[in-house]
């Protein structure tokens, strides 16, 4: 399936703007599933997209993966937004216990390690692929998949 958008050796700082500008324009019901490697930089983009929401509304925070507790809520917001790692999952049978279902549709989900999700759930999510750059390790290529509708079947509303 061929990418939405394309980036091509974004360096931190630009990686980190364009999570911001993506956030801008999330709500309750839309997803953001991030793929790539270990080390690649995934919470770092979810950790922009959230600190800038917050600093939004006044409240700076420090943004962590929730790699050991799994989901990071963040209800301070009008949409709530739910930090999730499923690095560490071996079934989906686990993904009840968190109540991913209904965040899904109540919630702003940004999932690192999409990898156990069934792909009609992957498929109403806008996917994040990063790799590393070819031409340098401090760089970051991405590839956007975007869906026509999010878990509340709404239009995404994406503008980069």
């Amino acid at each position: 399936m061929k990418p939405d958008l394309q980036y091509k050796d974004l360096t931190k700082t630009e990686l980190c703007s364009l999570a911001e500008k993506l956030g801008d324009h999330l709500r309750a019901g839309d997803s953001i599933f991030l793929k790539g490697p270990i080390g690649v930089g995934k919470t770092f983009v979810i950790g922009c997209l959230i600190r800038k929401k917050l600093f939004d509304i006044g409240i700076e925070q420090h943004v962590t993966s929730p790699t050991f507790n799994l989901v990071q809520i963040y209800d301070e917001l009008y949409y709530p937004i739910w930090h999730i790692d499923l690095y560490r999952l071996k079934n989906q049978e686990e993904l009840i216990e968190i109540g991913l279902e209904e965040a899904f549709h109540e919630a702003i989900c940004l999932l690192e390690w999409p990898h156990i999700l069934g792909e009609t759930i992957v498929r109403k999510a806008v996917v994040l692929s990063i790799r590393f750059s070819a031409l340098d390790s401090d760089k970051r290529d991405l590839d956007i998949f975007i869906p026509e509708k999010n878990f509340n079947n709404e239009k995404y509303c994406v503008n980069l």
